[in-house]
C-alpha cells in the first residue's frame, strides 16, 4: 500500500503539469473546430504541409548524412576521426539560438528553405551517427562474411544483409528526428525568412503573442499535438534490437587502398567543415572579437545559470523518484510517462497551463517560476534515461544482501543505491542545465522586458539587427555549453 501511495504521489505532477492540461488544450481544439474547421482554411493546410513536409525532409536528409557518417566513422581509421565523433555528437546538444547565428555568419543572409535544411541536419545527424556507428562497430557479421564468401559484393552484402539489420535502428531515429524538426520554433523563425515559412510552432507563437486568438491557437495545437502522439506511439513501439558480436571487429566496408582511404578521409573532412566547422569557426571568430569590444549587460546570464540549476535540480530529484518506483517493473510504465514530453514542444506546454490555471498563471508574467515548471518538465526525456541506467546497473543480488542482513530501505539506498546512483544523478543535473540554456520557446512567451534570460536577449539583438551584441552574447552561452558538455563527457565515461 505504501508502494502504491507513492506512486500515486509521484503521477500527481505529471497529471497536473502535463496530462491535465494537455487535455483541456485538446479539448479546446476540439470544441472550435466546429465553428472554424481546420481543412477548408488554405492558410491552414499550407501551415500543416509545410511543418510536416519540412519535418520528413529534413529527417530524410539527416537521415542519409548520419547514415554515411557513420559508415566513414566505424569502417575507416584516419587522423582525427575521434575529434570528429565527438564534435559531432556535441551539435546536438548546441541551443538552437547559437546555431541559427553560425548560419547566418557562415552562409550569409540566405534565408529559405536551405538554411533551415542546414540547420536541422546540423541537430539531427549526430543522433543518426552515433545509434548507427555504434551499431556497427558491434554487430554480429556472421550473415555478411557468408553473403562475401558466396559472390557477394560489397555493394551487394551492405544492402541486402547489413541495411536490413541498421533499418530498425534508423527507422527510430528517424522518428525521433522528424518529432524534433516538427516542434522546431527559433530555426524557423529566424532561418524562414518571411510568412511564408509560418509553420505550426511558429503560427500558434503568432496566434498567442499577436493576434491573441486563443482559438486558433488552440485549434492548431491539436493538430500538432495528435500527430506527434502518433509518432511517440510508433517510436515506443518499435524494437531496434541487433545481434551483437562479442569477437574482433571486421570492417567490410573499409577502402582498401590507401588512396581510397585518403579520399574517404577528405570528404569526411570537407562535408564536416561545411556542415558543422565552418559556421562555428566563423560564428566564434567574429563573436570574439565582439565580445572583447562590446559593453554587454550580464543580468541575463544570471538569469539563464539560476533558471539551468533550477531546473536541473528539480528535474533530476522528480527522475530520481520516478526511477526507483520504476526499478524492477517489466512494463516500464514511469520511464513511459517521463518520456511524452517528446510529443509536446515547450511552447505547448505554457500554452496549455496558462490555459488551464488561466486563473492564477498569467499573474505570474515576468517570473521565472512557469518558465521553471515548463522547463523541468520538458526535460524530463533526457533527465531520466541516465538515471533509469543507473538503477539497472545495481546488482539485484547486492540488493536482496543488505536486506537478508537486516537493513532497512532507507540504509539500503543510503549505502547500497546512492554510491552507484550519484553519479547519474548528477548526469541527469547537467542534462536538465544543458536544456534549459538552449531553450526559448516558452521563455518568449513569458518573460518581460525586465527579466530576460540569455537566448531571449541574443534573440532580441537579431531582432534589432544588433549582430554584434548578439555575437558577443552568443559566444558567452557557447563557452557556457561547452563547459556543461566537458563535464557531462567526464560524467558519461
Amino acid at each position: 500500500m505504501g508502494r502504491r501511495a507513492l506512486k500515486l504521489a509521484l503521477l500527481l505532477p505529471l497529471a497536473l503539469g502535463l496530462f491535465f492540461p494537455v487535455l483541456f488544450l485538446l479539448w479546446r481544439g476540439f470544441s472550435s473546430l466546429p465553428s472554424a474547421p481546420v481543412f477548408s482554411d488554405p492558410f491552414l493546410i499550407r501551415v500543416i504541409a509545410l511543418t510536416y513536409g519540412q519535418a520528413f525532409l529534413s529527417a530524410l536528409l539527416s537521415g542519409i548524412v548520419g547514415g554515411i557518417a557513420a559508415i566513414i566513422y566505424s569502417e575507416n581509421h584516419f587522423l582525427g576521426r575521434k575529434f570528429l565523433w565527438r564534435v559531432s555528437l556535441a551539435c546536438f546538444s548546441l541551443p538552437s539560438i547559437l546555431v541559427a547565428l553560425s548560419m547566418l555568419e557562415f552562409w550569409g543572409p540566405r534565408y529559405g528553405w536551405f538554411l533551415v535544411l542546414v540547420a536541422h541536419v546540423f541537430f539531427n545527424f549526430p543522433l543518426f551517427l552515433k545509434s548507427l556507428g555504434t551499431a556497427l562497430l558491434h554487430l554480429d557479421r556472421t550473415e555478411e562474411m557468408v553473403a562475401l564468401s558466396l559472390g557477394a559484393s560489397r555493394w551487394q552484402c551492405f544492402w541486402r544483409v547489413t541495411a536490413r539489420k541498421l533499418w530498425p535502428i534508423w527507422g527510430n531515429c528517424f522518428v525521433l528526428a522528424f518529432l524534433y524538426c516538427s516542434s522546431s520554433f527559433l530555426l524557423i523563425l529566424l532561418l524562414g525568412g518571411g510568412p511564408k515559412f509560418t509553420t505550426l510552432e511558429v503560427a500558434i507563437y503568432q496566434a498567442i503573442k499577436v493576434d491573441f486568438d486563443l482559438s486558433l491557437a488552440a485549434r492548431l495545437a491539436l493538430i500538432q499535438i495528435v500527430v506527434s502522439f502518433l509518432f511517440y506511439a510508433a517510436l515506443m513501439g518499435a524494437s531496434s534490437t541487433v545481434r551483437l558480436d562479442t569477437g574482433r571487429f571486421i570492417p567490410l566496408y573499409a577502402a582498401r587502398s590507401r588512396l581510397g582511404r585518403a579520399r574517404v578521409a577528405v570528404l569526411a573532412f570537407f562535408g564536416f567543415f561545411l556542415l558543422v566547422v565552418g559556421p562555428l569557426g566563423q560564428f566564434l571568430g567574429s563573436g570574439i572579437f565582439a565580445l572583447i569590444h562590446s559593453s554587454i549587460d550580464w543580468a541575463p546570464l544570471w538569469t539563464s545559470i539560476r533558471l539551468a540549476l533550477g531546473v536541473g535540480a528539480l528535474s533530476s530529484a522528480y527522475c530520481l523518484f520516478l526511477a526507483k518506483a520504476d526499478q524492477g517493473e517489466k512494463n516500464r510504465v514511469f520511464g513511459l510517462l517521463a518520456g511524452l514530453p517528446l510529443a509536446i514542444s515547450p511552447l505547448l506546454l505554457l500554452f496549455s497551463l496558462t490555459l488551464f490555471y488561466s486563473n492564477w498563471i498569467l499573474d505570474l508574467r515576468g517570473s521565472l517560476v512557469p518558465i521553471l515548471l515548463v522547463q523541468s518538465l520538458a526535460a524530463l526525456p533526457l533527465v531520466m534515461r541516465p538515471l533509469q541506467a543507473g538503477f539497472e546497473g545495481i546488482s539485484p543480488p547486492l540488493f536482496l544482501s543488505a536486506r537478508s542482513l537486516g537493513a532497512n530501505r532507507v540504509q539500503v539506498f543510503k549505502w547500497v543505491e546512492w554510491p552507484i546512483l550519484w553519479p547519474f544523478l548528477l548526469l541527469g543535473f547537467l542534462y536538465g542545465m544543458t536544456f534549459s540554456l538552449g531553450e526559448v520557446g516558452s521563455v518568449l512567451l513569458f518573460l518581460s522586458e525586465d527579466l530576460t534570460t540569455l537566448p531571449l536577449e541574443i534573440f532580441r539583438s537579431i531582432g534589432n539587427y544588433r549582430w554584434e551584441l548578439a555575437g558577443a552574447l552568443g559566444t558567452v552561452l557557447f563557452l557556457l555549453t561547452l563547459g556543461l558538455q566537458l563535464l557531462l563527457s567526464r560524467w558519461e565515461r
